[in-house]
């Protein structure tokens, strides 16, 4: 039997060259390479939640690749739900730059858009998502969204409608839905709407604050706060709950409370609405000074955004620079994408300045929208009055009430009107309607009173204090 030979030195070093290659072959990774794994554990930590951990990674993918339009777009979408919207919304702006085709940015843009109220801005996302896929569910439902803000009630029913038809039972579109019964005054099925689209998604911070808002329109207060915490909690990377929260402690006498709930938001987190609706708390509290040096800024930098101006508006108004006042409602009304109910304050803005007939022009501008909320009436009819066409107001005022029965501001405004006429009697039996309803308003007593000394002479006024008086005790 031959004894097998040792290997030579020469020979040894030659293997452990090749394996040495062979090793280093495996260990090293083309660019392409890293940038797939990178990218696909940036996808799997963003599936889990672990938010940071796929930021990390799709950071490393754009370090290896700086033109990666999908690790640029995951980038984005895990800053949307680490809850920096704005560094979010800078990405997916990138994302439709290098790729105008990207269905999911134009997605993300235009949900953006529709959450912030940005009816101008987000109207070509809207259309880049439908030219892309024209059936597109969240696309034909932020279409309808925006539709319904700027008062286009019939448009809005079709855009939901067909994306119903298109995915029964989505539960974006039965939001729509419900929206849009809520602003046609059925509560009824507005309710029915929000309440499927929670059976499906319970979480789903749009359809809990439309149950906040009827709730509200109700007069249940208790329920409507409930609804509007419940869906800041659910919705805690979207500023839009947060805000409609704001907006009703700030509603009920808690501005502070409001503000201190916007300032606690991080600043990575913080867009311009939260610098805006702090300043209109300011207002709401009196601090006009301090509500117009926070939107100054933004003033200068001409950013389309008309919450800025209505803010503006309001704090010129009551630091008695009527002028800039009217100034900010003249810039308010003429922006596009402006939502009725905004220039409906533009209009009153114009009237406190006297200055009624640009108010009407105003006005006019939306007398086709349904479904207009009292303070229009109440607008219009004021317009009269300064027009000094007090019949015509009072016909006015009389239409608007035929549509909202009660109203408490309608009903003073025509008994002001009734008074203005010399139709006492009209305006006694107006205000005792109110005073019916709310026997120790100070604001109908005085009228009253007064309207009383005016008819009768001082003493019957005298009389009608004391028997006042006499019901209270």
């Amino acid at each position: 039997m031959k004894t097998p030979s040792l290997p030579s030195f020469g020979t040894l070093a030659t293997t452990a060259l090749c394996a040495g290659l062979l090793l280093f072959a495996g260990c090293s990774k083309s660019p392409a390479q890293i940038e797939k794994k990178d990218y696909g554990l940036g996808q799997h930590y963003l599936s889990e939640g672990k938010v940071n951990e796929a930021i990390i990674e799709f950071q490393n993918v754009l370090k290896v690749n700086p033109k990666s339009v999908k690790g640029r777009l995951g980038l984005a979408k895990a800053y949307m739900k680490k809850g920096w919207t704005a560094e979010a919304v800078l990405e997916f702006q990138q994302v439709v730059k290098e790729d105008p085709l990207s269905l999911d940015a134009h997605l993300e843009l235009a949900r953006y858009g529709v959450n912030s109220g940005q009816w101008k801005a987000v109207e070509p996302e809207i259309a880049a998502v439908l030219k892309i896929d024209p059936n597109n569910v969240e696309g034909l439902t932020d279409e309808g969204e925006r539709e319904l803000a700027l008062g286009h009630q019939k448009e809005a029913e079709a855009s939901f409608k067909k994306a119903l038809s298109r995915s029964p039972g989505a539960v974006s579109a039965l939001v729509g839905m419900g929206d849009l019964f809520r602003h046609e005054q059925q509560p009824e099925k507005a309710s029915s709407f929000y309440r499927q689209a929670l059976a499906k998604d319970p979480g789903n911070g749009r359809a809990l604050t439309g149950l906040g808002f009827l709730a509200k329109d109700q007069g249940k207060t208790d329920e409507a706060k409930e609804d509007f915490r419940k869906a800041m909690e659910a919705d805690k990377s979207d500023l839009r709950s947060r805000i409609i929260y704001a907006n009703f402690l700030a509603g009920q006498g808690h501005a502070r409370q409001a503000i201190a709930l916007l300032k606690a938001v991080p600043a990575k987190a913080a867009d311009l609405r939260i610098p805006v609706k702090i300043a209109e708390y300011e207002v709401i509290l009196g601090e006009n000074a301090k509500a117009i040096h926070l939107m100054h800024p933004l003033e200068l930098q001409k950013i389309p955004l008309p919450d800025i101006y209505l803010v503006l508006a309001k704090a010129y108004q009551g630091s008695g620079k009527i002028q800039e006042s009217m100034n900010a409602a003249n810039h308010l009304a003429s922006m596009d994408g402006v939502p009725p109910v905004m220039k409906i304050v533009a209009a009153r803005v114009e009237l406190a300045g006297r200055n009624p007939g640009k108010a009407k022009e105003i006005l006019d501008s939306i007398k086709d929208v349904p479904h207009l909320p009292s303070s229009y009436w109440l607008s219009l009819g004021q317009v009269e009055i300064g027009e000094n066409r007090p019949a015509k107001s009072q016909a006015l005022l009389q239409k608007g009430l035929k549509i909202f029965p009660g109203d408490p501001r309608l009903l003073l405004a025509l008994s002001d009107t009734q008074v203005f006429r010399k139709k006492y009697k009209e305006a006694m039996k107006t205000l005792q309607t109110l005073l019916n309803s709310n026997p120790q308003n100070p604001v109908y007593v005085s009228r009253m009173g007064i309207l009383l000394d005016r008819t009768k002479g001082g003493s019957a006024g005298n009389d009608f204090y004391r028997q006042l008086c006499k019901k209270i005790s």
